[in-house]
Parts: C-alpha cells; structure tokens; sequence
C-alpha cells in the first residue's frame, strides 16, 4: 500500500489516505464494521493494529483514521514519521 496522504484531522487523530502501491486501479470492497490489519515496523519489530476504514466501500482510496492512544506505538510512528507517497 502507498500512502497517498497524510491528513492531520486534529492534534490527537491521522487519516492515512492509502492505495495499491503497484497502480492497479480498482476499488476496495468492504461492509461496515469490518476492519483492516495495519502493520508497521518500529523500532525493528512488526506492530498491528486493527482498524475499519473511514471512507466510503467502493472507493478508488482506502482512508484509515488513527486516534492518539496514551503511549501508543502505532500512533506514535504515524503521527511523526509517516509521510505522504510512502510504500507499506
């Protein structure tokens, strides 16, 4: 997945805008409630976490809200170092 943006929604919630990193075009399919692994490398080691999508199903861009947890390593590596056009 590439991360096509960074979105800054307050100081304590990131939406990640995310798509097909090998260009294929298409749409992501899902119901509400379900929800997708995230995993991220920190510090050397896989972190996952599970979140549902905040755009719509059907959309060409899969857009993930990540909300600040008290000593939270995910949002910690999200909120400082992800950048858009990164690849994960």
């Amino acid at each position: 997945m590439r991360v096509t943006e960074v979105r800054r929604e307050t100081p304590s919630a990131v939406t990640l805008v995310l798509e097909d990193a090998g260009g294929n075009p298409g749409t992501f399919g899902f119901r509400p409630g379900q929800f997708s692994m995230l995993v991220a490398d920190i510090d050397g080691r896989p972190v996952r976490r599970a979140y549902s999508a905040s755009s719509a199903p059907g959309s060409s861009r899969l857009e993930v809200t990540v909300k600040h947890v008290e000593g939270g390593r995910f949002f910690t590596h999200v909120h400082r170092s992800l950048r858009d056009d990164d690849v994960t």
